[in-house]
C-alpha cells in the first residue's frame, strides 16, 4: 500500500515504525497470519530502531505493539514497560521541525499507565521517570474509579499529593 511505498522512497525511522505496526494489526484480524506477519514486522520495527534510535516514537510503536503481543511470542506488559520508559525521556529532547511528526509523548505515559496496570505490584519496580501533569494535578473529585484518577495514581500522583500536602502541613513523612 502507500505506507510501504513511503517507506521504500524515505527510507526513515518515521515511516518503518508505523509501517510495522499496521502489519502487526493485520494479525488481531487472522491469528495464523503471525506466523509470517510478526517476523516481517519485527524485523522492519528493527529496522526502524537501528535507523532511529533516539526517536521516542519508534519506542512508543515498539511498546505498543510489546503491549499486544503475547509473553510466548516476547511481548507483554513487561516488555512494553521497558521501551515506553525509554520512550519518554527520549521525548524531552525531541524538537522536530514541520512537516517533521511531533506526536507521541501522552501517548507514552498512557500506555506505560496501561502496561504498568496489566502487571502485578512489583517490589523494587523502577519509579516513573518525571511525571506527567495527569499525576501531579488537583483532582480530589476523580477517584480510582475514574480513568484519569487511576492514571495519576499509577504515574505516582497519589504519592506526589500527599507528599505535597504533608510538606505544606510541615508534617513530613
Amino acid at each position: 500500500g502507500a505506507l510501504e511505498e513511503s517507506v521504500w522512497k524515505l527510507d526513515l525511522a518515521e515511516t518503518q515504525a508505523p509501517l510495522s505496526s499496521v502489519i502487526a494489526q493485520q494479525i488481531g484480524t487472522n491469528p495464523l497470519k503471525g506466523m509470517t506477519l510478526g517476523p516481517r514486522s519485527g524485523s522492519i520495527m528493527e529496522r526502524a530502531l537501528a535507523k532511529g534510535p533516539q526517536n521516542p516514537r519508534v519506542w512508543l510503536l515498539k511498546g505498543i505493539g510489546e503491549y499486544f503481543t503475547p509473553g510466548m511470542f516476547g511481548g507483554g506488559a513487561d516488555k512494553a514497560e521497558e521501551s515506553l520508559r525509554k520512550a519518554i525521556p527520549l521525548f524531552d529532547n525531541d524538537k522536530p521541525v514541520a512537516p517533521a511528526p511531533a506526536w507521541g509523548k501522552d501517548e507514552a505515559w498512557l500506555w506505560l499507565g496501561r502496561a504498568l496496570e496489566d502487571q502485578p505490584p512489583a517490589v523494587g519496580r523502577a519509579p516513573v521517570v518525571g511525571q506527567h501533569p495527569l499525576a501531579v494535578a488537583d483532582r480530589p473529585q476523580l477517584g480510582d474509579d475514574h480513568p484519569v484518577g487511576r492514571l495519576g495514581q499509577l504515574l505516582g500522583g497519589d504519592d506526589v499529593a500527599r507528599d505535597r500536602d504533608d510538606a505544606a502541613r510541615g508534617a513530613g513523612r
